[in-house]
């Protein structure tokens, strides 16, 4: 006898979003749509003629409707106000969000635009520095702006929160222990009245050199996933590109030096 076990991660079909999807969005005949990248969701080029898109497939379970709404809010906002994103694209109903029956369950699906330039294997003092220049931009735009869905808990007790489970597993023990230790200290040191003095925005949480695309002829940055994102302090996306340059002391510099400016 055959068991049917549940399923936890499915890929869906190229071939099988290439029928919905065409339709959906009135795309030319010879559209084609290739899997591109598994991560957090699954990413799929749309090749039509004159131009591409991307379409994101969010895991089960990882962002609410809300929350998607509220990132979807965030970059047409961004967009309107003249900042390089990739931004989401309506369907021929007007609709942004897609709904896929999957084996694993109900998953959501977003076509956005292909963002401007090339991608980067690294970063430069001089990329680094337009990059810096680009999220003191951003940071300055959103300054202001209050998505309620995207209300994330990103404080020290938030974190704690939302990993305390995962410490419990055996393999990570020591490194739960080591990170709780961190996030005491860090509770110690970070009082209240300290925490007034840090600036308050929206984050993209996710910042290194593969969520941009560089336009080397204008010098223009263009960010996408943006599926971090949310209400937070704006030292984390500071902090998050410091950590992946961690091994170049001359690219985070570069990067201060552009946000400074």
């Amino acid at each position: 006898m055959i068991s049917k076990f549940p399923v936890t991660y499915s890929l869906v079909s190229p071939e099988a979003l290439e029928k919905r999807f065409i339709s959906l969005y009135s795309l030319p005949k010879g559209t084609r749509i290739d899997f591109l990248h598994q991560g957090i969701n699954d990413t799929y080029l749309i090749a039509t003629s004159p131009e591409n898109f991307i379409l994101r497939i969010y895991r089960t379970a990882w962002r609410t409707v809300d929350e998607i709404e509220g990132e979807l809010d965030l970059l047409l906002m961004l967009h309107k106000s003249g900042i390089n994103v990739s931004y989401p694209v309506a369907d021929k109903e007007g609709k942004f969000i897609q709904l896929l029956e999957c084996p694993e369950g109900l998953r959501f699906a977003v076509t956005f635009t292909y963002a401007l330039g090339e991608s980067l294997r690294g970063l430069d003092s001089h990329s680094a520095h337009l990059f810096g220049q680009y999220m003191a931009t951003l940071h300055k735009t959103t300054g202001d702006l209050n998505i309620e869905k995207l209300s994330m808990d990103y404080t020290v007790a938030g974190i704690l929160k939302n990993t305390k489970k995962y410490f419990q597993l055996t393999v990570v023990r020591n490194e739960g222990n080591r990170i709780e230790n961190v996030c005491h200290q860090l509770q110690d040191k970070l009082s209240p009245v300290a925490l007034m003095e840090v600036r308050s925005g929206i984050c993209h949480v996710d910042v290194h050199y593969e969520n941009v695309f560089l336009d080397h002829p204008s010098g223009k940055i263009t960010m996408f996933d943006f599926d971090f994102c949310g209400l937070g302090y704006l030292l984390y996306d500071l902090g998050s590109f410091c950590r992946y340059e961690r091994n170049s002391q001359d690219n985070k510099n570069a990067f201060l030096k552009g946000m400074n400016k």
